[in-house]
Parts: C-alpha cells; sequence; structure tokens
C-alpha cells in the first residue's frame, strides 16, 4: 500500500487573514475562512467539510495529481467557462514510498480543540 502526501493552499479559498489575541493576549495570525461563501458544508457529527476532486497531473514530474474543490454536478454544468477556471487550485498530490509501518494520522481535531460559536468578542478561545 502506498500513500499520498500533499499540500492544500487554504488562501485560495475566499478568505481573510486576520491578526487575533490568543487566550495569553498575543496577536497571532488566523485565516478566516466563510463557511456557506466557499461551498463547505457541516456534517450531522458538527465537522465542516470542503469536498475536493484530484486529477492526473502530467505536467509537473514531481507531483501525481492536482487538487481543485468538487463541487455538485448540478452547478458544475450551468457554470461558465470563466467561472470554471476561476475555481481555486488548492494543491498538488505526490505518491510517496510504502514506509514499514503503514501508519495514518487523524486529521480529524479532538473535541477539546474544535470551536463551534463565540461569544462576539474579537479574541480567541485558545
Amino acid at each position: 500500500m502506498s500513500n499520498i502526501r500533499g499540500k492544500l493552499n487554504l488562501a485560495e479559498l475566499k478568505s481573510v487573514i486576520r491578526k487575533i489575541k490568543n487566550k495569553k493576549g498575543e496577536p497571532i495570525d488566523c485565516l478566516i475562512i466563510p463557511i456557506k461563501e466557499n461551498g463547505l458544508f457541516h456534517s450531522t457529527k458538527g465537522a465542516i467539510y470542503l469536498d475536493i476532486i484530484a486529477f492526473e497531473n502530467d505536467k509537473i514530474p514531481e507531483y501525481t495529481h492536482s487538487i481543485k474543490q468538487s463541487i455538485p454536478s448540478d452547478k458544475f454544468k450551468v457554470m461558465t467557462t470563466e467561472e470554471k477556471r476561476a475555481m481555486p487550485f488548492l494543491g498538488n498530490l505526490e505518491l510517496m514510498k510504502p514506509t514499514s509501518d503503514g501508519a495514518v494520522q487523524s486529521s480529524e481535531l479532538p473535541k477539546d480543540n474544535t470551536i463551534t460559536e463565540t461569544d462576539g468578542s474579537d479574541d480567541l478561545p485558545f
């Protein structure tokens, strides 16, 4: 079994970077990504997902696939060529050599790191 590694450029989504204070009162850079405006969706368990599609890449030798946001086919069919081209390019994937342990780490945050709502302040809860 092989592993695939990649990076997503989240700044390609509609977003803004803001300095917001953490619990210690120190300003830290935060990437704020609007949920609805980016076509993200909530699962029944509270997770927030971005559908992606990976397609074979034959133009950049070190990468096997490129990643774009995947949207429902009914919405894709009515998009203009310009709208399709304007969809964010999120990154690339590369095939990794197999590892002996085959370990896979979960990308899901533990519940104590999940932020659901804010109290309206401009400061972060972490």
